[in-house]
């Protein structure tokens, strides 16, 4: 009975880690006059992990520092700009430093997170006309001290008869351990595909993605080739979400 109780205790503590962070903002690129102090190496050499913790990401861009520092700052917000090389660096995330050091940094490392999430960003805004077409994306990542893979589903929620039409890219994937190191599939950007018919009423209308368990051929299969290290995220029971607010012309 302790193990179990720790082990759900370290699964809500895995699940609040994830990211919270809002942004609304439609600003223009313009980072000719952003200050940093640091690269992004320089800046994980300050942590004192190690190092391989992040050796199996992607080189991140020599922009990341002057890019991501705008978008944390609500300046920039063209989210389906950025690529693997982006989003799978921790440092993407605002959540990053205060949440996930500790568990490198703790001198108590027996934790073992098996599930938890989280959306970035929790909340993004649109404009579009009726009888159109856009697309948008937004990310999922494991939660931090997860080392687990998870599997997901991207659910929505949408009235009946909106004039309004979801088409999610790819509604199922894998999210591969953020611990003891990043892995190459912790984070995945999701790209939504949004339509309007010529007969949807002029408005604001808010969608909700969610995750849920995925379709049993995926679990099946992934629960073979990741045998005794797979679980469904929707175990974590997160109330985690991202929320786009469509506003129709």
């Amino acid at each position: 009975m302790i193990r179990i109780k720790v082990f759900f205790i370290l699964i809500i503590l895995v699940l609040f880690s994830g990211c919270s962070e809002l942004n609304t903002s439609n600003e223009q690129l313009n980072y000719n006059n952003v200050n940093y102090e640091n690269s992004l190496s320089e800046t994980r050499e300050s942590y004192g992990i190690p190092e391989n913790v992040f050796e199996e990401l992607p080189e991140a861009p020599q922009d990341f520092e002057k890019i991501v520092s705008l978008l944390h700052e609500n300046k920039f917000l063209n989210y389906r700009f950025f690529s693997e090389k982006y989003f799978l660096q921790p440092e993407f995330y605002p959540s990053f430093p205060e949440n996930a050091l500790n568990y490198w940094l703790s001198s108590s490392q027996t934790h073992y997170a098996a599930a938890g999430y989280g959306f970035y960003p929790v909340k993004q805004n649109i404009i579009v006309e009726k009888k159109s077409s856009n697309t948008i994306r937004f990310f999922v990542h494991a939660g931090y001290g997860v080392q687990s893979y998870q599997g997901i589903k991207i659910n929505y929620a949408l009235p009946e008869n909106s004039g309004i039409g979801i088409e999610i890219i790819e509604p199922e994937f894998l999210l591969s351990p953020s611990y003891p190191k990043f892995t190459k599939n912790w984070a995945k950007e999701v790209d939504v595909k949004i339509t309007t018919t010529e007969n949807v009423s002029s408005g604001i209308y808010e969608i909700k993605f969610t995750v849920s368990s995925p379709s049993n051929e995926n679990r099946e299969k992934w629960n073979d080739e990741i045998q005794g290290k797979y679980f469904d995220a929707a175990y974590a029971g997160a109330p985690f979400a991202h929320s786009l607010i469509i506003e129709v012309k």
